[in-house]
């Protein structure tokens, strides 16, 4: 099968997260990762050249998942998680709350509709992001399976906003229209790297407010 384009592949979750959306033709898959964003279809901005600018990334620790920080890995929705930072506190919750929001939005993409549970998990950009994919890939004919990794890769921030970075990878993914099913390893993204800000919310709880792809991890 034809590899598709990197242009393709991250083109909606662009048009969600920088604000700008363009008509899609409903003709080539999209796979946005992370967990962020259903196989979609999409003439939309494509993906950056190089990962989005922020603060410098700490290296995540490769170890088990330290006390206080649940490993969120559903095995029969097809999601799981490598390289759980070993943190606590303020950054602990802000890792774990990214992680439940995966989940949520993983499990938007396979239900094709956006899960209750999502709108504790993320507010602004993030929410109305989900909330375009799911709505893009039921009027396109596209629906999402498989399985998804996510690996974290990157942490920085304080008691109020964590950026957190993530490999999220989709090559056991597919994406399905009138029966025909496209591989997530046929996308030239199927690595690709997530920064996402996580803030803390006046009850004082976390939530998701931007989720921005970058290149190839």
């Amino acid at each position: 099968m034809a590899r598709l384009t990197g242009a393709i592949v991250g083109a909606l979750l662009l048009a969600a997260a920088l604000g700008g959306c363009t008509a899609s033709s409903g003709d080539e898959p999209v796979a946005a990762s992370a967990s962020g964003t259903a196989a979609a279809t999409s003439s939309a901005p494509g993906v950056p050249s190089s990962a989005p600018a922020g603060p410098s990334s700490a290296s995540a620790a490769p170890s088990a998942t330290a006390p206080g920080i649940p490993d969120r890995s559903d095995a029969a929705l097809g999601i799981a998680f490598a390289k759980i930072p070993q943190i606590d506190g303020d950054r602990a919750e802000a890792v774990d709350a990214l992680m439940q929001f995966q989940v949520e939005f993983w499990r938007s993409r396979i239900d094709g509709k956006v899960s209750p549970a999502i709108h504790d998990l993320a507010t602004g950009a993030a929410l109305a992001q989900v909330k375009d994919v799911v709505a893009t890939n039921a009027r396109d004919g596209w629906t999402t399976g498989g399985d998804v990794i996510d690996s974290f890769t990157g942490l920085a921030g304080s008691a109020h906003v964590v950026v957190v970075d993530v490999c999220a990878d989709e090559r056991e993914a597919t994406y399905t229209k009138d029966a025909k099913v496209t591989a997530g390893a046929d996308l030239d993204l199927a690595r690709q790297a997530i920064r996402a800000e996580v803030a803390r919310q006046p009850d004082g709880g976390w939530a998701v407010q931007s989720y921005v792809p970058g290149k190839s991890c």
